[in-house]
């Protein structure tokens, strides 16, 4: 999550939704990602039990950074089955 949190310092508005024990932790550590905690005004941090832990949804004004664990899950899946051979050879 720390590197799509990186793509984002130079947006006026983010929304990032974690999971309520990661909102926990990083209220917890503010040295982790101080930009984030130290601009509240630009930047809501949303607890969201949807998330799971270690995972992030970044809303901003370009789009949606998929930062869970399932969606980096996905993308690993499909680059995977990008490479293998059509029909099983």
């Amino acid at each position: 999550m720390a590197a799509a949190l990186k793509k984002t310092e130079e947006n006026r508005r983010i929304i990032l939704h974690v999971n309520p024990l990661d909102y926990k932790y990083l209220l917890a550590h503010p040295d982790q990602i101080p930009w984030v905690l130290n601009d509240r005004e630009r930047v809501k941090i949303i607890e969201d039990t949807a998330i799971t832990p270690g995972g992030g949804l970044l809303e901003t004004e370009w789009g949606v950074i998929d930062a869970t664990l399932e969606g980096q899950f996905d993308r690993i899946v499909e680059r995977i089955q990008c490479r293998l051979p059509q029909g099983g050879e």
